[in-house]
């Protein structure tokens, strides 16, 4: 992925492999300085890391409002950019990466603010999903889509101890 995303994978319709996707996120969460560890759960978690299915189709979710889109799960809602969100995964992962970064400046701080935490990004994680009631941890038998981010980091990315803490951007144990 270059420093200014543009497009780079082609055809539209197929998706790149896995190190291209991982190169994207690594990329895109130096650029906004967040952490590549919570960046790839977040894609992990919305789309299995893809853009498109099985049939060349973008990978869209869909609620009474709005679509969810791509690999991030972009929600349509308000946007002009849908046609590009739809087809060009570089820009769809940096445009999930400005979202996380946009969120993490909104939300509450957790303990010193260190954005090196990983775990004082819990309500950015939390509204990158939406503050719905299913996210809200005190509603019983919701989905907490934080929480799901958080355990799918320890048990897929850091390793089944989880107990490593990632640096911004890096997403490397220290």
């Amino acid at each position: 992925c270059p420093p200014v995303p543009v497009q780079l994978w082609a055809p539209v319709g197929a998706n790149p492999p896995v190190t291209y996707i991982r190169a994207c996120l690594k990329a895109a969460a130096l650029r906004y300085n967040v952490p590549s560890v919570i960046l790839m759960a977040i894609a992990y978690q919305e789309s299995g890391w893809r853009q498109f299915d099985a049939s060349g189709n973008t990978v869209v979710g869909s609620n009474a409002t709005s679509q969810d889109i791509g690999i991030m799960q972009i929600n349509s809602w308000g946007r002009n950019d849908i046609d590009r969100l739809m087809t060009d995964i570089d820009y769809n992962i940096d445009t999930g990466a400005k979202m996380l970064d946009g969120k993490w400046k909104l939300t509450p701080g957790i303990g010193d603010r260190d954005r090196n935490v990983l775990e004082n990004w819990y309500y950015a994680i939390w509204a990158y999903n939406g503050f719905s009631s299913t996210n809200n941890p005190n509603t019983l038998g919701g989905r907490h889509f934080q929480d799901g981010i958080l355990a799918l980091m320890a048990r897929q990315v850091l390793g089944s101890e989880g107990g490593a803490q990632g640096r911004a951007g890096e997403g490397r144990q220290r």
